[in-house]
């Protein structure tokens, strides 16, 4: 049953190569292949990856993490953010905060 599956999806893995648009370069192939087999390796469950595909998954979604990370932080504009009222208040609130506790600092050294 599991080799019937695996022809399916091979076969449709196959067609779906078959209709890409251009020649491919070795490059591109290699780099669908390295594609392929993360995902087939991501299918499988955690315990049946060796320690080392398990490291291997951790860090490419580390990476995927940082990625979604830096690119939230590139495309946030700062300017709408800082100019709502909610976080003017909290930011004043927080001055207060650190006034207060420099403030104590000063008086009782």
């Amino acid at each position: 049953m599991r080799e019937f599956s695996r022809s399916i999806l091979h076969s449709a893995d196959a067609k779906a190569d078959s209709k890409s648009v251009g020649p491919e370069t070795d490059s591109q192939s290699q780099a669908k292949a390295a594609q392929a087999k993360a995902i087939a390796a991501v299918r499988r469950p955690a315990w049946a990856l060796s320690e080392e595909q398990a490291n291997t998954n951790a860090e490419a979604k580390e990476r995927e993490e940082e990625d979604e990370l830096l690119d939230f932080a590139k495309s946030l504009d700062y300017d709408k953010f800082i100019s709502d009222m909610e976080v003017k208040i909290m930011v004043e609130k927080l001055r207060e905060r650190i006034m207060v506790r420099h403030c104590v600092l000063c008086v009782h050294p």
